[in-house]
């Protein structure tokens, strides 16, 4: 009984800790769509989780990017994520292993996250990420979706509205 004291409780407190901070910041936000061209026959957005990101938030590796494909079916099509900075991770948290892959990718259509890996340039200094869907025989665009972040300070980004 005296290990569940010893042992259980300080790792539930210290996950309830650690989980709590970006969660707090987040409440009330479901994430922002956006979409670039609505005109064309697919439809690309990208959710952003957590909307506002600090190296120092110890509960995610960095801003999940979530995409939502409509118009097509998610193996029709092949996905280039890229960035003007930082770099993009992937992982599993069920054998916590964490792949980084740069500021180009080619995965599935499934959730990537995004990380700094460089602190404060300037406010002017706007980190754009783009999902861009191709044809994956011709190589054509099928379409995109952009998201812009500025910096808040020296180490937090915060997705521009």
């Amino acid at each position: 009984m005296k290990w569940i004291q010893t042992i259980i409780i300080p790792v539930v407190l210290v996950i309830v800790i650690m989980t709590s901070g970006c969660l707090l910041q987040n409440s009330g936000i479901e994430g922002i769509k956006t979409q670039t061209d609505p005109t064309g026959p697919t439809i690309i957005t990208i959710e952003p989780l957590p909307t506002e990101y600090s190296l120092i938030m110890s509960s995610t590796p960095g801003i999940r990017l979530t995409p939502h494909i409509s118009g097509f079916g998610s193996n029709d099509a092949r996905y280039e994520w890229n960035t003007t900075s930082g770099t993009f991770l992937k992982g599993s948290s069920m054998i916590y292993e964490i792949d980084e892959y740069g500021n180009y990718v080619v995965p599935s259509a499934t959730p990537v996250y995004w990380m700094m890996t460089s602190l404060f340039h300037s406010p002017q200094d706007v980190i754009t990420i783009t999902l861009i869907a191709r044809d994956p025989k011709s190589g054509l665009e099928l379409n995109r979706s952009q998201l812009m972040f500025e910096w808040k300070d020296e180490t937090t980004v915060r997705l521009r509205m």
